[in-house]
C-alpha cells in the first residue's frame, strides 16, 4: 500500500513538472498585450507638405493630422519586437523612432499574425517584406476610406 501511494507520488511529480515545462510564457504576453491594444508604430518624420515626402526612397505610408504628413515604416504589437526593428532600421541607415498608439481590433489582430512572423524573422531581406507588407496593410485596413497613401 505504502508503495502504490509512494509511486502515485512520484508520477505526480513527474507528470506535474513535465506539465508546468510546457507551460509557455509567451501565451500570457500575448493575453495581457491583447488587454491595451498597443501598437509601436516606427515614425520617418512628420513633414508640412506632400511634396517633401517626395525624397522617401523607402516604403512608408503616412496620415495627415492637423495638416502634417506623419510618416511611418514600420510597426509591431510587439515589445520584444522593438530592438529587432532598430536593429534593422539602423542596419538600413533609416532613421525612425518608435511611438505607441492605439488601433481598432482589426489592424491589431492583423499584425499579431505578423509578429509572429517577425518572432523567426533573421534576414534583413525578411524583414524588410515583413515590414512592407505590414505597412501596406495598416493602410488597406486603418487609412483606406481616408485621403492617405501608402508610397514607395
Amino acid at each position: 500500500m505504502k508503495k502504490s501511494i509512494i509511486l502515485c507520488i512520484i508520477v505526480g511529480v513527474i507528470l506535474g513538472t513535465y506539465m508546468f515545462s510546457r507551460y509557455d510564457k509567451k501565451e500570457l504576453s500575448l493575453v495581457l498585450n491583447e488587454i491595451d491594444k498597443t501598437i509601436y508604430v516606427f515614425q520617418y518624420g512628420v513633414y508640412e507638405n506632400e511634396e517633401s515626402l517626395k525624397n522617401i526612397n523607402i516604403k512608408y505610408t503616412y496620415e495627415i493630422k492637423d495638416n502634417k504628413y506623419y510618416v511611418y515604416v514600420g510597426m509591431t504589437s510587439k515589445k520584444q519586437n522593438i530592438a529587432k526593428l532598430e536593429n534593422y532600421f539602423n542596419s538600413q541607415n533609416i532613421k525612425a523612432y518608435v511611438k505607441e498608439i492605439n488601433l481598432d481590433d482589426e489592424f491589431y489582430n492583423v499584425i499579431k499574425q505578423y509578429d509572429l512572423l517577425l518572432d523567426e524573422a533573421e534576414t534583413n531581406e525578411s524583414i524588410k517584406t515583413i515590414m512592407e507588407t505590414v505597412v501596406a496593410k495598416f493602410e488597406e485596413i486603418i487609412l483606406n476610406d481616408k485621403n492617405k497613401r501608402i508610397t514607395t
